[in-house]
């Protein structure tokens, strides 16, 4: 009878197709034919199709950050090794990924100083230079200041005899 076209988001799973209700064969029961990929026209999609024997199911494996369409074509062999073929369109579409920090240490900062360093993300849909810096929260964030482009600094350079964060152990959150 065929599969149905299938539509998910980028970086989910494909859900498992069932292979027993898409194919038959009259002298052959279900779990006596070998099932293989005939064609995926776009590889930079699909990286894969596994196939689960035993339950009769085909479940393709999606390229991570990968959005598009491909067709895939199932092919069905009986045990005389006659066979068909069935295709049907995947289509992923696109989703907004969210930017990722690059911190390999905690910061920190010599007593009376004010510049912490530069802020790194990235952003699969973004280019870099493209990103743009903000303070959202944490106890302290009004004793910073980050600029556009991900430049952090004291506002007030901290003092250790004088520790001004908002619980007083010098750890600014």
């Amino acid at each position: 009878s065929g599969f149905s076209d299938v539509t998910v988001d980028e970086d989910t799973s494909v859900p498992a197709i069932d292979l027993f209700n898409s194919f038959a064969d009259i002298e052959d029961a279900d779990n006596q034919l070998t099932f293989s990929v005939a064609n995926i026209s776009n590889p930079a999609l699909i990286s894969a199709v596994n196939f689960d024997a035993v339950n009769g199911t085909a479940t393709p494996v999606l390229v991570a950050n990968a959005f598009g369409s491909s067709t895939i074509t199932i092919r069905a062999t009986d045990t005389d090794n006659s066979f068909v073929d069935s295709t049907f369109t995947i289509t992923v579409t696109s989703v907004n990924d969210t930017p990722v920090f690059t911190v390999s240490n905690p910061l920190s900062v010599d007593e009376n100083q004010t510049s912490l360093g530069q802020l790194t993300a990235s952003d699969i849909e973004t280019l870099t230079g493209n990103l743009v810096y903000t303070i959202v929260g944490g106890a302290d964030q009004g004793a910073f200041s980050l600029s556009s482009d991900g430049l952090l600094n004291f506002n007030t350079a901290p003092d250790f005899e004088n520790l001004d964060d908002a619980n007083a152990d010098g750890i600014y959150e």
